[in-house]
């Protein structure tokens, strides 16, 4: 395989490494819309789809392909559902291209210490790119750094580790946490109105979970009926197990708590379930992906709930912007991208339940049922 020499770096990717995962308007520097070294101009303004199909199918990447054999890679902090649904969207869009093969997926099973020896390892291997969505944020910069260095374009998404664009990474696709964080505050002020709610985040200082929290706290200020029983995000893992036990925990400090914020929803089946051991009604909820749990679970108790989705495509948009860099080929792809409005019960738009499914299944994902199965089997 043959190393490129030249990446294709946009200045809107650095206007959003500067305003964190939540995105703002570029400094006067990066106004003009320009690149560096010749590059692209990629839309500043971040951009909002009507579903996740929408994402996908926003942007050619056969444009971007070039006509050399490219390895890539995609080490992850961890290999849950979530991730392994993303890695088969950014599979089945690497596909249109013809040379680029199968992306690996490498697991660091949640170790701060493997997640940077990986991407160690996978530049000595000799991968010409590398996407990932850092956990551990800052701590994996300089593996970041050091492929960079060694002419291996490192894309991010979703959780922004503070690395510098066009030094540390060559982009950084964003998710829009004011839009959010916005959301989840508006829909309990307009319908909870008076209450008590809780935040529920990742892992430790996991730089979304920040941000999200960050901003929800700030808009959530806007109505003094409603108040935070804790002051920073709960730390869950995104792990059922570990969910259940922190709402439970909750729940026999607060008592019953009106509402209950996730930034990742996947295992919000297990919030519910606390909710139910202590004999207690169920919560307002506003999350992020939803699962298939929560929605049957919603069929039978019709509780108020609110999700936003789109975060797993935002994986496919960072395999575009890493294919751009590792050929040179221009993009004009934005770097920060909306959610849509998956659920809402007070607006008619309902959770889809399927028995016959896992429950951590996703219905926002744009892959068959078939191939959430295999996701989830």
């Amino acid at each position: 395989m043959k190393r490129r020499t030249s990446r294709l770096v946009s200045s809107a990717a650095i206007a959003a490494l500067a305003c964190g995962v939540a995105g703002c308007a570029p400094t006067a520097e990066q106004s003009d819309g320009g690149a560096p070294d010749g590059g692209s101009a990629v839309a500043d303004e971040a951009v909002q789809y009507g579903n996740g199909q929408e994402v996908i199918d926003s942007y050619d990447i056969t444009e971007l392909c070039g006509e050399e054999e490219i390895t890539l890679a995609f080490p992850v902090g961890i290999a849950n559902p979530w991730m392994k649904a993303v890695h088969m969207l950014m599979q089945q869009e690497a596909e249109k291209c013809d040379n680029i093969g199968v992306i690996e997926m490498i697991d660091a099973q949640v170790d701060q210490q493997k997640a940077v020896s990986d991407v160690n390892s996978l530049v000595a291997q000799g991968v010409d790119g590398i996407v990932t969505l850092p956990i551990f944020g800052e701590a994996q910069v300089p593996s970041f750094r050091a492929a960079m260095d060694a002419d291996v374009p490192v894309v991010t998404f979703v959780a922004d580790s503070g690395g510098v664009v066009g030094q540390d990474v060559a982009a950084h696709v964003s998710q829009d946490y004011v839009s959010y964080a916005a959301g989840w505050a508006d829909w309990l002020g307009e319908h909870l109105e008076e209450g008590t709610v809780v935040f529920l985040g990742n892992a430790p200082g996991q730089p979304s979970s920040v941000a999200a929290f960050e901003a929800f706290e700030e808009t959530i200020a806007e109505y003094p009926g409603i108040t935070l029983v804790e002051d920073e995000y709960q730390v869950t893992n995104n792990s059922a197990v570990e969910k259940k036990r922190v709402m439970t925990g909750l729940l026999a400090k607060h008592g019953r708590i009106d509402a209950v914020v996730t930034d990742a929803g996947a295992y919000d089946l297990a919030v519910l379930e606390a909710y139910e051991e202590a004999d207690l009604e169920l919560p307002y909820l506003a999350n992020a992906n939803t699962t298939n749990g929560v929605g049957c679970a919603w069929q039978e108790q019709k509780f108020p709930l609110f999700s936003w989705d789109g975060s797993q495509t935002h994986g496919v948009v960072a395999l575009r912007h890493l294919v751009s860099a590792v050929t040179g080929s221009p993009t004009t792809e934005p770097v920060i991208v909306k959610p849509f409005v998956a659920i809402d019960t007070f607006a008619d738009k309902a959770p889809r339940c399927e028995s016959d499914m896992s429950p951590d299944v996703d219905w926002s994902v744009p892959l068959s049922d078939e191939d959430l199965k295999t996701v989830h089997g």
